[in-house]
């Protein structure tokens, strides 16, 4: 979506992504799942975001002795996400193992909010870079970096004072009172 430019498409997805990411592992968590629940809601919503991009043959590779541009350009950009899903959730697997259920289980529930704020950020990042490449040869072109910085920062800013201002018994609601 990024390379055609299809930026609002790219950033629905994203949000459904961070949507189904979060409102799957809280459904999951309730219904008694733990951190499994919390590790399948995140594979499904990489898997849904996929499919709601669409993947079809619009780019499709013509048949050829060779890879074509496009088919060696999807195996990088495979490779590097399934790297990225990996680093992004490793830390889960690994306290998963490493720690007692409940710790895990409680790591689990702050990362899961943590990552929201990361891909919120994340998508200013991702439709504000080809903006500032654009201006590169701008005299202006500091107020894209500014304007990128102060939403990235009003958007973590926000999220953590809502969550820290979040009443103790939606947190038991949300995530039942085991994890509190």
């Amino acid at each position: 979506m990024q390379g055609t430019y299809d930026f609002p498409g790219l950033a629905l997805n994203s949000v459904l992504e961070v949507m189904t990411k979060l409102i799957g592992a809280l459904l999951l968590l309730r219904s008694g799942l733990g951190v499994t629940g919390v590790i399948t809601a995140v594979v499904a919503s990489v898997a849904l975001a996929y499919l709601a991009a669409g993947p079809g043959g619009d780019f499709a590779a013509v048949a050829g002795k060779r890879l074509s541009i496009s088919l060696h350009e999807g195996i990088q950009a495979m490779l590097f996400f399934v790297g990225q899903v990996a680093i992004n959730n490793l830390d889960v697997i690994l306290v998963k193992h490493l720690f007692p259920a409940a710790i895990a289980g409680i790591y689990a529930a702050v990362a899961l909010v943590g990552r929201a704020v990361y891909i919120l950020c994340w998508s200013v990042v991702s439709g504000m870079f080809p903006v500032s490449a654009g201006s590169s040869h701008d005299p202006g072109r500091r107020t894209v970096l500014r304007t990128a910085l102060l939403l990235v920062t009003a958007l973590g800013s926000l999220f953590t004072l809502a969550v820290w201002f979040t009443p103790e018994a939606v947190w038991n609601r949300m995530l039942g009172t085991a994890f509190l």
